[in-house]
C-alpha cells in the first residue's frame, strides 16, 4: 500500500501521541486503520502495541516503548511531524 508523506506524518503523530499520553492513539488514512495501545501494564509497562487492518490484512506487532520512540524520533529528523 502506498502513504503519501502526509499520511505517514499523520500515523506517525498518532503513535507520538499515544505514547506521550500512554493511551490508545487510531488514525484511519485512506482505507488503513491504525491503532496504537501505549498504556501502561504492570509489568509490561514498556511494551507498545500497534495494530494496523487494510485492504492487504491485519497486523499486531509488540514492541518495546524504547524502539517507538526511537522510530518517531528517526521519523522526525528526516522528514519532520509537523
Amino acid at each position: 500500500m502506498r502513504l503519501s508523506i502526509g499520511d505517514a506524518r499523520e500515523i506517525f503523530k498518532s503513535i507520538e501521541s499515544a505514547c506521550e499520553t500512554q493511551g490508545i492513539g487510531e488514525i484511519r488514512v485512506g482505507e488503513l486503520s491504525w491503532k496504537t495501545d501505549a498504556r501502561l501494564h504492570g509489568e509490561e509497562a514498556d511494551r507498545v502495541v500497534i495494530q494496523f487492518d487494510g485492504p492487504l490484512g491485519f497486523s499486531r506487532e509488540v514492541l518495546t516503548r524504547k524502539d517507538v520512540t526511537a522510530a518517531v524520533a528517526q521519523f522526525e529528523a528526516k522528514i519532520g511531524l509537523r
